[in-house]
């Protein structure tokens, strides 16, 4: 998901009003989860003969044993019950180094060693030492068999208590590098008990094993590599890898990660990212905010990248209600995911297995889904996609659809009832699916005895569309193409239409759905409900009466549970900055103008918030509103 958005307008204030006069500039800079947080390695040059210093972080250069005999000396100074870690690799082949760590007693705390496979092969090894005590530690490196010269890199990290260097927020990709081989980075964050985390790393090199450590607020390891899902070996020597990692923080507070080489003897690029699952995940230390609301109305179009991306969104949800979730990817040779979890943190959906993901037929294709549920609970759901391998980027729509039930997309109590009813003898004409995604909802009333026509036809080349029937208890009655309810044009430059007849065997209430056969395409359309022959007087098919007070919710995606609506037009204050109420009926200069106007008053249409006075709140309304069309509410039905 690219946030990179830079938002200004220069709001002048009327002249009239002197504690207004002047120029407000409000900008909105919404900055990109892309981190590029390259950790600054420090290098120590070795000198022949002399004892060298080295501290926490760093990694020696131009290190050698150029006398089989000789030692290298280093020393650093440390805390006591430091945790570190010494990383040796060697750049000469066959060659057999030791290391010894030695206190300001001179007794040896710990020692290391590595043999190479063979003659052409060069070794590594990685050494952990608890100190004992504050103070100076003294570092010995020679050969093993004091036969041999030998060159190496060495590098000296602390790993507990863990250095700060660099703060991982939620949804913010990094991008960094192991460089030398014997390198750590380090990151920490704030994670809150009780919730759900993912871990997502991929190479950006080839032929790289990486590796992560993650430690909780007190030290212990909670995570430790390849035993626990953090690392990855690719393939063969020209391919990356990548990994995902969940867990739930046992404890409240700082967690420290460590991502380096397996074997401490390659360099490597990676990106690494950290997702909030599920709950109110506190990276702040406030608690983050929730993903972007989807509705039942507005498709939503967006993109993963980098790679170790995952966009998540909630929604509202009603228990016993029928929901469809339709994907389409806008990337060819992309691989979507998606995962699902109900108001108590339950996976409901989760990829493949459900459904709820895709694999395109070859690197020139894109692929598209949907998948049907019905909540068992009522409240917030919370929904993530992400790439399947956590490897590469992809474009996407989205469209969430309620197909059955009073379904309420901004969670107010107030049904969304945003169905346009069809009229007998009436036609509707060119109405669109505007998304691959999109459908368009329609209810009529049928009545036994009675023979009804539909009758569809295209206005958009090489279109397949569909329509689904269900009957008062909601039961599918036509279906697409098996029951004459949908066509295919010949050709990329033909239309279609269809015609279909049907007696009602309940008398009732029946809902209607228009879409995209593949969920892959928008369409433009004309359609006509008719009545053949009718049991109402002069054998006429009588027309849904709409129920008084049926239309219960007049802003559907944002909640206003006082449905406070001043101007009385159906649509509420909140999602009604269309001050002028003139046709195209668009938020626009004159609306702005006349918003000017009012700044600072009472006045009760400005006032979208109901907060008793026109301010920066509304303003902040209205500037989101500019250029949109006021709603959706159940007075504008039918615009998904």
């Amino acid at each position: 998901m690219n946030y990179s958005i830079k938002f200004c307008t220069q709001v002048l204030f009327d002249n009239a009003r002197a504690f207004l006069r002047g120029c407000l500039l409000v900008c909105l800079f919404v900055m990109s989860p892309w981190a590029s947080a390259v950790q600054q390695e420090t290098t120590v040059v070795c000198s022949q003969g002399d004892t060298v210093g080295i501290a926490y972080g760093d990694s020696t250069q131009g290190c050698s044993i150029q006398d089989a005999t000789a030692t290298n000396r280093f020393t650093f100074s440390g805390t006591a019950n430091d945790l570190v870690r010494f990383n040796l690799a060697t750049t000469t082949n066959a060659w057999n180094p030791v290391l010894e760590v030695r206190d300001d007693t001179n007794t040896i705390i710990g020692s290391g060693s590595c043999t190479p496979d063979n003659s052409i092969s060069t070794c590594s090894f990685s050494l952990d030492v608890t100190l004992p005590r504050n103070g100076v530690y003294l570092v010995i490196i020679a050969d093993g068999g004091a036969d041999q010269a030998g060159n190496y890199q060495l590098s000296l990290e602390r790993l507990w208590p863990s250095p700060s260097v660099t703060y991982l927020d939620y949804d913010v990709a990094n991008i960094d590098a192991i460089s030398p081989s014997t390198d750590i980075d380090h990151f920490h964050f704030n994670a809150t008990s009780g919730t759900s985390l993912r871990l997502n790393v991929v190479t950006t090199t080839n032929a790289w094993n990486p590796r992560v450590e993650l430690r909780g607020p007190d030290g212990p390891i909670v995570i430790n590599g390849i035993a626990d899902g953090a690392g990855c070996n690719p393939a063969n020597i020209i391919s990356t890898c990548s990994f995902s990692v969940d867990w739930v923080p046992p404890a409240s507070g700082t967690y420290y990660l460590s991502i380096y080489d397996d074997g401490t003897n390659q360099a490597g690029g990676y990106q690494v990212s950290l997702l909030c699952l599920y709950g109110a995940c506190d990276n702040a230390p406030v608690p983050d905010p929730t993903g972007p609301v989807i509705n039942y109305i507005q498709a939503t179009t967006d993109t993963i990248t980098p790679a170790v991306d995952a966009d998540a969104y909630t929604f509202n949800a009603t228990a016993s209600t029928l929901l469809r979730l339709n994907l389409r990817t806008t990337s060819n040779a992309w691989n979507p995911r998606v995962e699902l979890r109900d108001t108590a943190g339950t996976v409901v959906l989760n990829g493949i297995a459900d459904g709820a993901g895709c694999n395109p037929a070859n690197i020139s294709s894109t692929c598209s889904f949907s998948v049907e549920l019905v909540p068992a609970l009522s409240g917030t759901y919370s929904l993530l996609v992400y790439d399947d391998g956590t490897n590469q980027t992809g474009g996407y729509q989205i469209g969430l659809w309620c197909v059955l039930g009073d379904c309420d997309s901004d969670g107010d109590a107030f049904p969304d009832n945003d169905r346009q009813i069809l009229n007998y003898g009436g036609t509707i004409t060119s109405n669109a699916i505007d998304t691959g995604v999109d459908a368009d909802y329609y209810l009529f009333n049928g009545t036994v005895g009675d023979e009804i026509q539909f009758n569809f036809a295209t206005t958009t080349n090489a279109w397949n569309p569909r329509l689904e029937l269900r009957d008062p208890t909601g039961t599918v009655v036509l279906n697409g193409l098996a029951d004459g309810m949908g066509c295919n044009p010949a050709n990329i430059i033909s239309t279609c239409s269809f015609i279909v007849n049907y007696s009602p065997p309940l008398s009732g209430t029946y809902s209607l759905l228009v879409y995209d056969g593949s969920t892959d395409q928008a369409g433009n359309y004309n359609f006509t409900l008719a009545c053949v022959f009718g049991t109402g007087p002069g054998f006429t098919c009588t027309d849904l009466t709409p129920t008084p007070g049926a239309c219960a919710d007049n802003c559907s995606v944002v909640e206003n549970a006082d449905q406070s609506d001043s101007n009385g037009d159906g649509i509420g204050n909140i999602c009604d900055a269309d001050l002028d109420n003139v046709i195209p009926y668009t938020v626009n200069l004159s609306d702005y103008s006349l918003f000017r106007s009012v700044f600072g008053t009472t006045d009760p249409d400005a006032d979208f918030n109901g907060d008793g006075i026109v301010n920066l709140s509304d303003y902040s309304i209205f500037r989101r509103s500019f250029g949109k069309a006021p709603g959706p509410s159940c007075a504008i039905p039918n615009t998904p």
